[in-house]
């Protein structure tokens, strides 16, 4: 099945990605959420409705979001900005490069890291080798 995004305003769909569990045991899924004209990769709290975007250091609540629906996903380790050739790409970015400081795009893509006792959805941005 090719991976695709179904809006928060549907019911509920089947084969919905998996990214983990928070510290009170409530599933999260992989979603994504526009924040500052981007798509970025969002945990999703079915439980709640809410999806949470993190950009540049901070949580932004979305109440308007996506799933990412799919079968047949496994989660990779990676580390430094390493992308797979099979990642889920959610938007694009704009990034200073080095040679002559003009801008060019860069993909997102989806990536999951621990913080605070939580396996939080987050957007892998290469250039910047962190999630």
């Amino acid at each position: 099945m090719i991976p695709f995004w179904v809006p928060s305003s549907k019911p509920f769909p089947r084969f919905s990605i998996e990214a983990g569990y928070d510290d009170n045991n409530n599933k999260i899924y992989v979603g994504r959420a526009k924040h500052l004209d981007k798509l970025i990769p969002a945990s999703v709290y079915k439980s709640i409705d809410y999806g949470i975007v993190t950009w540049d250091g901070s949580a932004h609540g979305k109440i308007e979001y996506e799933y990412l629906v799919g079968v047949d996903y496994a989660w990779q380790q990676c580390q430094d900005g390493e992308v797979p050739d099979n990642a889920v790409r959610t938007g694009r970015t704009m990034k200073r490069r080095r040679e002559d400081k003009s801008l060019e795009r860069e993909w997102l893509y989806v990536g999951r890291a621990q913080y605070e006792g939580t396996l939080m959805v987050g957007a892998i941005q290469p250039s910047e080798k962190c999630i």
